[in-house]
């Protein structure tokens, strides 16, 4: 079956999860949103997404970087 393009071919300024089908990167960031109990606006300037002047924008980035870190030393 074909595949689409990751979410570093669709979107702009993508940097942790750049090999995820573009078509699950809105899925997963609603379920984000949902865990967290916040709105997109937590992390994001709505309508500006690749934008990074939020500080929230980059410790989520930071902290789903150690989490694939942990996954890949810890985990097989």
């Amino acid at each position: 079956a074909a595949q689409g393009p990751t979410a570093a071919e669709k979107f702009k300024n993508i940097q942790i999860l750049k090999d995820m089908p573009a078509d699950q990167l809105q899925p997963s960031m609603q379920y984000i949103t949902a865990a967290l109990g916040v709105q997109c606006d937590f992390c994001h300037i709505v309508n500006q997404f690749d934008k990074d002047d939020k500080r929230n924008k980059k410790t989520a980035r930071e902290m789903m970087q150690m989490v694939n870190t942990i996954n890949q030393r810890d985990f097989e």
